[in-house]
C-alpha cells in the first residue's frame, strides 16, 4: 500500500523533501518530529491504522493497530549516526513505558525505521540508503510472522 498525498508524491517521497528543505534551513529542533512522521507513513504503508498522541508529554507517541488486531502503543527513537564512535545511537524506552507495553519504533534520519535496533544495526552494516527501505519493508514483514505486527 502507498498511499498518495495531494501533491502524487508517496508519503515517504513526501517527507523526504520536508527533511531536505529542513536541513538546508538548520532546523535541527524538528529532528523528532520528521522521525514521528517517518513512523507514521511506515505503519500505514504497512497495512496499520495510525493515530497520533497530540500531547508533548505522553508517555507514548502513536497508537496503531491492524484491522482486526489488538491497538499497540508505539514510542518513535530517533536514531543517529555517531562520527566519533562509528555507531548507531539512540534513547531508550523508560521503564513506565515498558511496564506500560509501550514498544519502540527505531527511525533513523534518513526515515528507515524497525521495531528493533539490532534490525536497523543489520541495515546500516554496508547497505546503501536505496536499499534500506526495501530492507526495512522485511523488517515489518518479520514482525509481523513474530506477532508484533498482526
Amino acid at each position: 500500500m502507498n498511499r498518495k498525498v495531494t501533491s502524487g508524491f508517496s508519503i515517504a517521497e513526501h517527507l523526504d523533501k520536508i527533511r531536505t528543505e529542513q536541513r538546508a534551513h538548520g532546523y535541527s529542533l524538528v529532528r523528532g518530529a520528521c522521525s514521528e512522521l517517518y513512523a507514521c507513513a511506515w505503519l500505514l504503508e504497512n497495512g496499520w491504522e495510525v493515530f497520533r498522541n497530540v500531547s508533548a508529554k505522553g508517555w507514548g507517541d502513536i497508537c496503531a493497530f491492524k484491522v482486526g488486531g489488538v491497538p499497540v502503543a508505539f514510542d518513535v527513537k530517533t536514531v543517529s549516526f555517531s562520527a566519533h564512535s562509528g555507531r548507531l545511537t539512540y534513547p531508550r524506552v523508560t521503564d513506565k513505558q515498558e511496564q506500560a507495553g509501550i514498544l519502540p519504533i527505531f527511525v533513523t534520519t534518513d526515515g528507515v525505521c524497525a521495531f528493533s535496533m539490532s534490525e536497523l544495526e543489520v541495515l546500516y552494516n554496508g547497505v546503501s540508503r536505496s536499499k534500506r527501505r526495501t530492507l526495512a519493508k522485511a523488517s515489518m514483514e518479520a514482525a509481523q510472522r513474530a506477532g508484533i505486527a498482526a
